[in-house]
């Protein structure tokens, strides 16, 4: 006979989750998709940010008016706004998540 899994309770919502489904520090997955879904709209926004004042580098610069590199420097600066997305997205999940696990009176 083999035995029952255990379970965990979630450490911000008390749902019983399997144990090998909870993340490590005891968070089921829907309230890690919960804060998956505040931390992206700050990210969005501060990629935006960023791919608008690359470009308004780009125009004050004068880069864009060669024709030569303009696909060169469009693409860096979808990697630089990529990138701003993807730190910023972790940076606001870790701080959002920090914030949720503090205030939880458990």
């Amino acid at each position: 006979m083999s035995a029952p899994h255990p379970s965990t309770a979630c450490r911000r919502c008390g749902r019983e989750t399997a144990a090998g489904r909870a993340e490590a520090e005891g968070v089921c997955a829907e309230c890690r998709a919960g804060v998956v879904r505040r931390a992206t709209p700050v990210a969005f926004g501060v990629a935006v940010l960023v791919a608008v004042l690359y470009l308004l580098v780009l125009a004050w610069t004068g880069a864009l008016a060669s024709p030569n590199f303009v696909v060169f420097w469009l693409a860096v600066g979808a990697l630089l706004a990529f990138g701003a997305y993807k730190v910023t997205r972790r940076v606001a999940f870790d701080v959002i998540r920090a914030r949720a696990m503090r205030s939880d009176p458990g």
